[in-house]
Order: structure tokens, then C-alpha cells, then sequence
């Protein structure tokens, strides 16, 4: 296959995108009553008849009797009722519509406006929701209802058009079903009542619905289609690789800029782009100067109508600005730029300056500039230009002609010493330093004025404009065009300082921020101080919801200070988690809550939610939503991080608990067969009758059945008792006792484990009573003394001795073995450790209980290599020495 023919991978790319989400099909009209909610139920109908499960999430049949009658046959999910300025209005029930989960919903009028409280504010965000869980949805339009086709439809029909569908959503239907009549036949039907009834059917005939309005409606929608068949044609041409689709190789690129009047012009410039098939960008360009709350709204809005209809936004900062677009369009390979009329003649720049349109026009070269007129703009005259400069920049033009006034008095002061010549030098410098502070406007103003007055004051002829050498002409023109050049040199650098700042302050915030993130350990770290520095970035309150499970965040909301989320605030963060879209505040997705709040996205998941809410009359500028997504993305990662590395430590405990287990199987295997060889080997001899006859035999025999239960006992109390440690579920019961009864009793159970190993006991001759619990101290001692026989040579000596310590008692077992290394020291406690110079036998599990028995008592043991080079292990028992009574003390 040639690569011209190959599938195109970004459109295979949407298609996998596409699984599993629902099918949009929209009935397109003209206009009301043309018949697309009643063609809607038919074909809603058959879905039914062919074992679809269809709904009705919201219809508008204007008592329409035909349209009512055909309804009835589908199940409506009941609506959601809203109160609003003291009224009780119905909308359709997202909430209930997604709990029913159908197949198929219908749901009429696509542009319809929400009523404030509902979740979105539009009801094309409803139907978007529907789609991404997997429901296919039925809707209706008319042509009028099309962004880019609203400002149209206003100046045929000389009617405002408020509900609005962005040009995108109708683009990616799956199905776009045209339903047209003639203009005469839905006049027809208005008449006979079947479109509106009443005052409402006359209001329709002597406004909107006109021959000449319908006829231009009619046109309008059927050439929209038409494109709409030859873009999904040349998308399945693309898909599927059978032929190589035409393409116009055009690249549209529209300026835009805070003016209302860019809305316009970005809804013409997607048209065109449209009706090529060509991709469009919109192009901000930055001059950094400062802007105003209504026009940072301006800009945001209009970013986002760009956005919605498919543009390419892009934010340059320059101070140039025509020179900007420019550059842009040759580096991107633009072929047609649109413009605003308004920049060509009804905006002259002071002092002849040329617009950014004229330069545009003057540098395009062979790239095409389509100008368009801007909607509601009027020409603006000189006069009134100045007067609205003067009003904004009144502060620094009074400084300037102050300090001009000022210099002017000083150099006729000195004018008789100094010449007029001098006189220039001193405006230049007065020039220079007002360029330091004001506007371009402002300096050329100063050194307009600043010429004039030195002409009239001082050049000879003084007092009049009259000039009657040729070099002074020279210096005034000279003198003038320095000033100005420095002035726009300052402007400009001025300019690129303010956008440096911004720059440099946003880098060096992302910079610390990815910094203080990348250092920090735990989950609770990272949350602290993600919230400390997105609160220093945008000067607002910030709240975080991490995720719980795989479905949900966290009910309860992380802050710098406590802040309590109600239900309906959680509902819209939720939201966000599971739609992985910006909602609330400064959006049109659930706008009534109290904060902005964005998905923290990685590649694979959405880790959590993070919500801001700026001061109270604080705008929310264009560029903002951006950045704080571009940091959301770095906390995102940085908990992953954290969530993979904890993830990870329980993957390593998880593997090296399953190697312990095994060792411990195999270990534990090895000790019980031990015995129970020992205990099957004496049964069968027994069984023998020479043996039964001889007594030697016999005794010897049952001795090692009683040595080798006893052992096999040793072990099923050691994993008990490692059980109960481990659950937590050890409980003592301790009792008065005589530390000499407890020595004795091991040191004779261990007698018959320990023939070869020579045993002493060393006890103060005032043995004291303790408090302890008797069977599992025995067990603690038992385990030591195994311990210390198990792994030393016949033969060696084993200690036992006692002493009192305050209030407490210490036990030690001391042996002369070849003890262990120093620096397994501090392991010797650790479950399942053996020393290298360990003997064969044992778990690793004696010496670990011993130590959370002894703990449990509120005791410690230690074990060190003591003056022999044996090991020594000492338990101290703190506060459990019990004093006897006076009384039984004398009886002693």
C-alpha cells in the first residue's frame, strides 16, 4: 500500500477514542416547525420496535396534538424541578437519565440555556455527558442555534439569538438528518396552528418567520449539510485509506484581542476555515500591558469561543504586534489571515502611526489578508481618540507637562549664561527622564511641546514661531525625532520588562514549585506543600480531594486551614474526577460552585481534584486556567510518584513476606519431622516385643518419645505465640511469683534437652517475688536455653543467674560457645535471622518472641558477648518486684 493511500493514524487515533462512548444523531432544521421532533420519535420509534431500550430525557412538543400522541408510547424520566427568582422551573434530569442507563435517550432542543443550579449551564453539556457514559442520544437544532451562524441569522432577521451550540458539537455527530420543507409549507403550518399557537403564532409571522427570512434560513442549512456530507466523506476516505482525499491546503489564521467585536470575527473565520476544510488557528498576541477585569473577561470569553469551535488557540507575548502575526504565519505555513476592519481606518494612531492592519497589509507578502468588518464597530474620530487617551493616561501626561513647565522655567532663568543651545540639551534630558515613567504617548507629547516652547522662547526670533537660521531648524527636527526614537526605544523595552517579569515570575513559580514537590516524602508532604505554593501563585484559597479507590475521592477536603465542603460543593469536585474536565467557578460546567476546580491528570489516571476560589473582585485572567493545569499536571505526577513507590515498598514487603513464608514452610517442615521421626522411630520399636521385654530398652525409648514431644511442642508454642504478637492479641496474666520456682522449672525441662551441656543456676540468696506471667516467661527462658544448647558444643557450660535491680530483676543466660559475629548484634532479634555461626536446626523465630513477650511485660532484652567470648542474653524486668507484707517478713 503507497502512503498516499495508507489510513490516516490521527483519524484511527479518534476512532479507538470513540469505543465505548454513545452516538449522537441531531435532527437539523431551518427552523421551528419543520418537523424535526416529531421525525425524531419516529425514528425513535422504530430503535423501540427493534428491541432498543429508548427514554425521553426532556421534549418540547408546543401542545402540538401529533407530536404529544406519538410520545406516549416511550417511558419519560421525570424532571428536575429548580427554584429561580422566586419561580419553580423544570429541566431535564441528568443525574436520573444516568442512573437509567438506556440505550437510546431523546433529548429536544440541543441549545437550550439552563436553568441557574443545574449542573451544566447548557443543555449540549448534558447531552455530552450522556454520550461519554456510553448512551446514545437523539437531539434537535435549528440553523439559527449554530455559533457561526448566530451573527448571520441576527442581521436577516433583525432578532437577537441567545441560545447557542458551539459549530463542534454539530461536526462530530455520528448523524446529522436534515428535515426541510419549503418556506410556503412552514408558513402554512404556522397558520394552521401546528408550529406555535395564540399570541405566540402572531408574534412568529410578523417577526421571525417572513418568506425572505425562511428563504435565507432554508439556504443556510442546506448548504451547511452539504459541507458537513463532504467533510464526513473525506474523513472516510481518510479512515479507510480507499482513495486519497482532496485536500484545499489551506491554514487560517485569525488575530484576536479582548474587543467583544473578536467574537465576530472568530465566528467568520470558522466558516471560512469550514467551507475549506482547512485548519485555523486563533492567535493572541501578549503586549503586556496592563488590562482591566472586564477586558481579561473579554478574552477569556473569547478564547473559549475559539476553543469550542474548533480553533487552535495560541497566547505570544510581544510587544510587537503585527510584526508577531507576521512571523507566526510564515513559520506555520499560513495561507490567509483574517482581520478586523476596525483596525484599517476607524482607529488612526496618534501622530500618524500606522494600525496594526495597515502593517499587516504592508508585510503580508504573498500570504492572503482577509479584512473583515467587525460587528457594531463605528468609525472613531482624531479628537475623540485624544480625549480618551488623555482621560486613561491622565496622570502620567500631567507629570510630563509639569516637569516640562519646570525645565522651561529653569532655562529662562539661565538662558543669559547658558545660550539657546544649551536650552535643547536640558529638554532632551527632562525628554529622557519622562521616558523612564510614562507612556510612548505621553513622552512624544512632552517633546512635542518641549520643541515648541524652546522655538518660541528662546530661538531667535524669541517670542514667535519664526526661525531664521537653517541649523535650527535642523536642531529642532533633530532634537524631535531623538525624542521620539528614545521614546519608543523606552516604551518598548519597558514593554519587554513587563512581559519579561511575567515570564520569569511564572518560570520561576513552576521552577519552585517542581523543586519543593520533587524533595518532598509522603503523600501528606507533597499535599502541603503543593497547597502553600499554588496559594502564593494565584493569591487564592485551595483545597485538594486525592483519590479513594478507583471511582471516588476523598470525602473529606485537604487545606492549608480547616474548610468545610458541603454536599453540593463535593458533588461538582466528584464531577471533575470522573469527567476529567475543569468545572466550577469560571466556567460554564456547574458555574455555581465556590470553586474552580481541575481533574490532576497523568497519562493513565486522575489522582485527585484541586480546587482554587480567588479573592471576591478578582477577575479570572485568560492564561490562568492554563497555568494552574500546568501545575496540576506536575502535583499529579509527583503523587503518582509517591503512590507508585508506596505501591512499590508494599510490592517488596509482599515478595519478601511470601520468601519468608516459604523459608518458614520449609523450615518449619524440617523441625516438626524432626521429632515426629524421633516419635515414629520409638513407637515402632516399641511395638516390638524383644523391646517391650527389655526395661533399658523400653525406658530409653519412651524417654526420647517425651524429649522429642517435647520439642515438637516447643515449636507449635513458638508459632502460636508469634501469632498472637502479631494479631496483637497476646494477653498476660500475670501473678505473684517466686523467680527461683521459674528458673527451676525450665532448668529441669531443659535438663533432659541439655545432658551435654552442664547447667548452673545463680539466684540471690533473697530471692525475690515477681510479678510476671509464669507460662510465658517459662516459654522465654525455654527458647534462650535452646538456644544457647542448640548452637554450642557438647560439653559447653550454660549459666542461669538472677539479680535484683531496684524495683526490677534481671535474668541472664550465659554460655561459652563461639557466640556470633558484632555485627549481627542487632539482628539477633529479627524474625527468622540466623547467624553464620548458628547451628543446624531452628526456625529464627525463638529469640523474636522472646523479645515482644519481654516487651509485652514492659521489659527489655539484650544480648551481647560477654568476658568468655560466649553470648550473653539478659532480660530485664522493671517495676516487677513485689514486696512481701511486714508480717510474713518477721515470720521468716
Amino acid at each position: 500500500m503507497s502512503d498516499d493511500f495508507r489510513p490516516d493514524p490521527d483519524a484511527l487515533l479518534r476512532a479507538v477514542e470513540k469505543e465505548g462512548k454513545g452516538k449522537l444523531k441531531i435532527f437539523f432544521g431551518m427552523a421551528a416547525g419543520v418537523g424535526k421532533t416529531y421525525s425524531m420519535l419516529t425514528e425513535a420509534r422504530r430503535k423501540q420496535v427493534d428491541g432498543v431500550d429508548v427514554v425521553i430525557g426532556w421534549l418540547e412538543s408546543h401542545q402540538r396534538a401529533d407530536t404529544e400522541e406519538l410520545a406516549t408510547v416511550f417511558e419519560t424520566v421525570a424532571r428536575k424541578r429548580l427554584d429561580y427568582r422566586g419561580h419553580s422551573l423544570e429541566e431535564m434530569d441528568l443525574d436520573a437519565v444516568l442512573a437509567r442507563k438506556p440505550a437510546l435517550v431523546l433529548v429536544d432542543e440541543l441549545a437550550h440555556t439552563n436553568v441557574p443550579g443545574a449542573r451544566n449551564q447548557k443543555r449540549y453539556q448534558d447531552v455530552l455527558e450522556l454520550i461519554a457514559k456510553g448512551i446514545d442520544v437523539f437531539t434537535t437544532v435549528n440553523v439559527q442555534h449554530l455559533e457561526s451562524f448566530a451573527d448571520t441569522v441576527e442581521e436577516i432577521a433583525g432578532v437577537s439569538i441567545h441560545e447557542r451550540v458551539p459549530d463542534s458539537i454539530f461536526d462530530a455527530a455520528d448523524q446529522v438528518v436534515l428535515i426541510d420543507i419549503s418556506p410556503e409549507e412552514l408558513l402554512k403550518r404556522l397558520t394552521e396552528g401546528k408550529v406555535y399557537l395564540g399570541d405566540m403564532a402572531r408574534s412568529a409571522a410578523e417577526n421571525f418567520f417572513k418568506k425572505s427570512t425562511l428563504t435565507a434560513l432554508r439556504e443556510m442549512s442546506l448548504r451547511h449539510t452539504a459541507l458537513l456530507v463532504d467533510h464526513q466523506l473525506a474523513s472516510y476516505a481518510r479512515e479507510s485509506g480507499r482513495e486519497s482525499p482532496a485536500r484545499s491546503g489551506e491554514r487560517l489564521l485569525v488575530a484576536i484581542s479582548p474587543s467583544p467585536n473578536s467574537a465576530h470575527l472568530i465566528r467568520w473565520a470558522r466558516q471560512r476555515a469550514f467551507s475549506l476544510k482547512a485548519e485555523w488557528t486563533a492567535l493572541y498576541v501578549e503586549t503586556g500591558r496592563p488590562s482591566d477585569a472586564p477586558a481579561q473577561e473579554s478574552l477569556r470569553k473569547n478564547m473559549n469561543l475559539a476553543r469550542q469551535l474548533g480553533a487552535a488557540v495560541v497566547t505570544i507575548p510581544s510587544e510587537d504586534v503585527a510584526g508577531t502575526v507576521l512571523r507566526y504565519a510564515r513559520t506555520n505555513n499560513v495561507s490567509q489571515i483574517v482581520l478586523g476592519k476596525s483596525g484599517l481606518l476607524s482607529r488612526p494612531r496618534l501622530l500618524g502611526g500606522r494600525s496594526v492592519t495597515d502593517r499587516i497589509l504592508a508585510g503580508s507578502g504573498d500570504i492572503d489578508v482577509t479584512v473583515v468588518q467587525e460587528q457594531g464597530t463605528t468609525v472613531t474620530h482624531m479628537p475623540m481618540r485624544l480625549a480618551a487617551v488623555l482621560r486613561s493616561q491622565g496622570a502620567t501626561f500631567a507629570v510630563s507637562l509639569a516637569l516640562v513647565a519646570f525645565v522651561t522655567l529653569i532655562n529662562l532663568l539661565a538662558l543669559p549664561e547658558v545660550g539657546y543651545h544649551t536650552v535643547s540639551i536640558l529638554y532632551l534630558l527632562a525628554v529622557i527622564a519622562i521616558s523612564f515613567f510614562a507612556t510612548r504617548a505621553a513622552v512624544l507629547a512632552s517633546a512635542a511641546l518641549s520643541a515648541a516652547l524652546w522655538d518660541y522662547f528662546f530661538i531667535p526670533p524669541r517670542f514667535t514661531f519664526a526661525v531664521s537660521k537653517l541649523e535650527d531648524v535642523l536642531m529642532i527636527i533633530l532634537y524631535f525625532v531623538t525624542a521620539a526614537a528614545f521614546a519608543s526605544l523606552m516604551s518598548r523595552l519597558r514593554t519587554n520588562q513587563r512581559m519579561l517579569r511575567v515570564r520569569e515570575r511564572r518560570m520561576m513559580l513552576l521552577y519552585n514549585f517542581s523543586q519543593e514537590l520533587s524533595v518532598k516524602q509522603g503523600i501528606s508532604e507533597i499535599v502541603q506543600a503543593s497547597l502553600e505554593g499554588i496559594s502564593r501563585s494565584f493569591g487564592g484559597e485551595c483545597v485538594l480531594f486525592l483519590r479513594e479507590g478507583d471511582v471516588k475521592i476523598e470525602r473529606t477536603a485537604r487545606a492549608l486551614a480547616p474548610v468545610q465542603v458541603d454536599d453540593k460543593e463535593f458533588g461538582v469536585a466528584q464531577w471533575c474526577f470522573a469527567n476529567r474536565m475543569p468545572c466550577g467557578k469560571y466556567t460554564d460546567t456547574l458555574a455555581f460552585a465556590g470553586y474552580h476546580y481541575v481533574p490532576l491528570l497523568t497519562p493513565d489516571s486522575t489522582v485527585g481534584v484541586l480546587g482554587i476560589r480567588l479573592p471576591e473582585g478578582r477577575a479570572w485572567p485568560h492564561d490562568e486556567g492554563q497555568f494552574l493545569q500546568t501545575l496540576g499536571r506536575n502535583l499529579a505526577l509527583s503523587i503518582e510518584r509517591e503512590l507508585l513507590a508506596e505501591e512499590n515498598r508494599k510490592n517488596l514487603m509482599a515478595r519478601e513476606s511470601e520468601r519468608l513464608g516459604r523459608v518458614l514452610l520449609n523450615t518449619i517442615s524440617h523441625e516438626l519431622r524432626t521429632p515426629l521421626t524421633a516419635i515414629k522411630g520409638s513407637v515402632t520399636a516399641l511395638m516390638d516385643p524383644g523391646t517391650v521385654e527389655d526395661r533399658d530398652a523400653r525406658s530409653a525409648l519412651l524417654s526420647e518419645i517425651l524429649t522429642a514431644t517435647d520439642r515438637l511442642n516447643s515449636i507449635v508454642e513458638n508459632l502460636l505465640s508469634m501469632s498472637r504478637l502479631e494479631s496483637g492479641m497476646l494477653k498476660l496474666k500475670k501473678s505473684t511469683n517466686d523467680v527461683f520456682d521459674l528458673v527451676s522449672v525450665v532448668a529441669d525441662a531443659m535438663r533432659r534437652q541439655s545432658r551435654d551441656h552442664p547447667l548452673s543456676i545463680r539466684v540471690d540468696e533473697e530471692a525475690p517475688l515477681v510479678s510476671l506471667d509464669f507460662i510465658l516467661m517459662t516459654q522465654v527462658l525455654t527458647n534462650i536455653l535452646v538456644n544457647a544448647v542448640r548452637h554450642t558444643p557438647a560439653g559447653t557450660p550454660v549459666e542461669i543467674s538472677v539479680e535484683r535491680k531496684g524495683q526490677g530483676v534481671r535474668i541472664t543466660v550465659a554460655d561459652e560457645g563461639p557466640g556470633v559475629l558484632p555485627e549481627e548484634l542487632p539482628h539477633l532479634f529479627d524474625r527468622f535471622f540466623r547467624g553464620r555461626k548458628a547451628g543446624t536446626g531452628g526456625v529464627g523465630l525463638g529469640l523474636s518472641i522472646c523479645k515482644g513477650i519481654v516487651e509485652a511485660h514492659g521489659g527489655k532484652i539484650t544480648a551481647y558477648i560477654n568476658r568468655k567470648g560466649g553470648l550473653s542474653v539478659s532480660i530485664f524486668l522493671p517495676e516487677s518486684i513485689v514486696e512481701e507484707p511486714a508480717e510474713a517478713k518477721a515470720a521468716t
